[in-house]
C-alpha cells in the first residue's frame, strides 16, 4: 500500500483484523528492509495496532500507520518465500 498522509479507516481495520486472525502463525522476527530488523513480530504488530486504534486518523501518524502496512507485506512474503523454498 502506498504512502497517505490520513489512511482510510476501513483500511485500518482490515489490516487489524489480518493481523488478529495471522497472529498465530506470524514469524518470532523478520528482516523489513536491509536496515531494520523487527526482532519481536507479534509485540510490534500489538503496539502497531494500539497506535492505529487510538490515533490511525490523525496526519501526524501516517508514517506509522505506513510501516505496520509495511510489516505485512514483509510477513507475507516471507511466507511465499517460504513456501517456494520447501517446494523445490
Amino acid at each position: 500500500m502506498e504512502y497517505k498522509k490520513v489512511y482510510d479507516p476501513e483500511e485500518i481495520q482490515e489490516l487489524i483484523e489480518w493481523f488478529e486472525k495471522h497472529k498465530d502463525n506470524l514469524p518470532e522476527s523478520i528482516y523489513i528492509n536491509k536496515g531494520t530488523f523487527v526482532k519481536d513480530v507479534r509485540r510490534t504488530a500489538a503496539m502497531f495496532k494500539d497506535i492505529a486504534e487510538k490515533v490511525g486518523d490523525k496526519k501526524s501518524y501516517g508514517g506509522h500507520i505506513r510501516q505496520f502496512f509495511i510489516l505485512r507485506e514483509e510477513i507475507i512474503k516471507h511466507w511465499e518465500e517460504e513456501q517456494n523454498s520447501a517446494s523445490v
